[in-house]
């Protein structure tokens, strides 16, 4: 683990920097090699911007993490989180409410960073079939399934979860 993180982006630039070769004009990321030689590492703010499903339940959603915190912007339910990951880190108490002033801040640097690297908007589908995507998105959420402390029941209900994901248009409407 490195403290503070660093982007994914920076690989490709880190590496070039540490065999001597030039970055390329306009290059995603931010160079980390200083770090990695021992010397500090850059404390920057890393944005994600995530608009699409994906079959393993993830959900359209942008974020920032910046030091301790961690900004979530849930788009299909125009809902913000803000975790504070010194005391929180697997995320489980939202503190946006006791925190309004860094959740503007930190929305508007997404909104931002967003805006300056022409990311996709999201829209909503026309065609969307609301009760096939509340029993897949709302109904359960995959990423709090905690397999160790799981019940016979919380077992069941993510393998049904599962079989529908796999085989959306064969969802009856039941299970």
């Amino acid at each position: 683990m490195v403290d503070p993180p660093v982007n994914n982006t920076g690989w490709i630039p880190t590496l070039l920097e540490m065999v001597g070769a030039p970055t390329p004009e306009g290059l995603d990321g931010r160079s980390f090699a200083s770090g990695l030689l021992g010397g500090t590492f850059p404390e920057e703010p890393i944005f994600w911007h995530f608009p699409h499903y994906t079959n393993q339940g993830g959900r359209p959603s942008g974020a920032v993490r910046d030091g301790r915190w961690m900004l979530v912007e849930n788009y299909d339910e125009d809902r913000t989180e803000l975790y504070d990951l010194e005391t929180d880190v697997s995320q489980r108490e939202d503190v946006a409410t006791a925190h309004p002033e860094r959740v503007e801040a930190m929305r508007a640097a997404l909104d931002r960073w967003r805006e300056e690297n022409d990311a996709q908007a999201n829209v909503p589908n026309p065609d969307c079939n609301e009760a096939l995507f509340r029993r897949l998105y709302i109904d359960i959420d995959p990423s709090r399934f905690d397999p160790p402390n799981a019940t016979d029941e919380d077992w069941r209900k993510i393998a049904a979860w599962r079989r529908v994901m796999d085989r959306p248009s064969e969802w009856n409407g039941r299970d």
